[in-house]
């Protein structure tokens, strides 16, 4: 995303600002500088903290990285890895709002894969999760307050992208479910289900 020479002057800097969820590795390196330095940068950074790296030339011509995040109160935002067999669970709206409708986001293959899944209610963001999951392993997204939603999901890597609704009227079905699977390949499948008292339809 980014490959150029810079000559930097004394006490000069270069910023690179990083807005696309993605996962990154920058590589200083010049012909008069002592060695290499590498920095990564994983998608769990892309939270509301401000998060920075520094790669700082020294007089020695050597060279040196730091990492600062500044800690900060992030309703909504969650970034985890998700072992193989397990199973993160969360939670939008309170107990007894009005219903109980299940995303299910599962790595039914035997590679690991990193998503990310928003939840939006009118344009609104509710739920936002980076998850890194190993293999058979799922996030569950349960929707407690009864009203419309509306699910993306995002395969970082293949940029395969998934949508899924849901309305008020689905949470009048028991055990009902919007189920997504990632295959071997890195895309996305989307299907509903509910119990027998109820239509089952793919989305």
């Amino acid at each position: 995303v980014l490959d150029e020479p810079v000559t930097l002057a004394a006490d000069a800097s270069l910023v690179a600002s990083l807005t696309d969820l993605d996962a990154y590795t920058a590589r200083v390196s010049g012909p008069t500088l002592r060695g290499e330095q590498t920095a990564t940068l994983r998608p769990g950074a892309f939270t509301c903290n401000a998060t920075s790296t520094a790669i700082t030339v020294q007089d020695d011509a050597t060279l040196s990285s730091t990492r600062v995040s500044t800690r900060m109160v992030c309703p909504g935002v969650v970034t985890d890895d998700v072992a193989a067999g397990d199973t993160a669970t969360e939670t939008v709206g309170a107990a007894g709002a009005g219903g109980d409708y299940a995303l299910r986001l599962r790595n039914a293959t035997a590679a690991s894969w990193t998503t990310r899944l928003r939840v939006d209610t009118d344009s609104t963001p509710r739920f936002d999760g980076v998850y890194t999951l190993a293999p058979d392993s799922t996030v569950v997204v349960r929707l407690r307050d009864r009203r419309a939603y509306t699910a993306s999901m995002r395969v970082l890597g293949t940029e395969a992208t998934a949508t899924a609704r849901v309305t008020p009227a689905d949470f009048d079905c028991p055990s009902a479910a919007t189920r997504v699977s990632i295959d071997a390949a890195g895309s996305l499948s989307v299907a509903r289900d509910s119990s027998a008292s109820c239509t089952t339809s793919s989305v």
